[in-house]
């Protein structure tokens, strides 16, 4: 007997219906009979009268479901315990963020981080690409916020959000009235950027 196959009795239960119950679930059909299946073999009893329409659990079927309804909700509570208890963070936690990003990202979500999180202090370090990889490989900041793909094998990168590259043209450029903007070999050389360490000019000198 195990939890899924209790989910899946209270959905057939819930929904009276086979193919209804496999789409909650989310899984197929066949599947979740052969699963209504086993554990009616299991338990030596018929829990749903296959004959009647809509489909109709038996009596001794009913008492089972209300057993499997009260198990599941305490299956959830134990699941929400953990959750609460692994979301009790404290300490000190370094991040550290490019400075392209830092003014803008960091007045968004320090607050609530620090609402969520009242027990953890932040230090908050603004550097280069390379030299937040650097931190990272030795462990002196914990978490970074920079653009990626960094190409950097010994990091484990998690998208947070896609940010479009904006071209502004001057009036008299071949491209100036296009919807899309491709960098054009003689652009590279007319290019206003940043300084050479930031990563923004590595990513954009080698998208075309």
């Amino acid at each position: 007997m195990t939890i899924q196959q209790l989910k899946y009795i209270v959905a057939l239960d819930e929904e009276r219906h086979f193919a209804r119950a496999a789409e909650v679930c989310m899984v197929t059909q066949p599947g979740l009979t052969i699963q209504l299946k086993n554990l009616e073999e299991e338990i030596g009893i018929k829990i749903f009268d296959r004959n009647k329409v809509p489909l109709t659990p038996t009596v001794l079927g009913t008492e089972i479901i209300n057993k499997a309804k009260k198990i599941l909700r305490e299956a959830d509570e134990i699941r929400d315990f953990v959750v609460n208890e692994k979301n009790l963070l404290e300490g000190e936690l370094k991040l550290g963020i490019i400075s392209t990003l830092s003014p803008y990202l960091i007045p968004l979500f320090i607050k609530a981080m620090k609402e969520a999180t009242p027990n953890v202090r932040f230090i908050i370090r603004e550097s280069n690409t390379g030299q937040l990889m650097k931190d990272l490989e030795t462990g002196t900041i914990d978490v970074a916020i920079m653009a990626t793909p960094t190409g950097n094998a010994n990091l484990i990168e998690h998208p947070v959000f896609k940010e479009p590259f904006v071209a502004y043209l001057n009036d008299e450029h071949p491209m100036a009235t296009a919807d899309f903007y491709e960098l054009q070999p003689t652009d590279k050389t007319e290019l206003l950027l940043l300084n050479h360490e930031f990563c923004y000019n590595a990513q954009l000198l080698s998208s075309n």
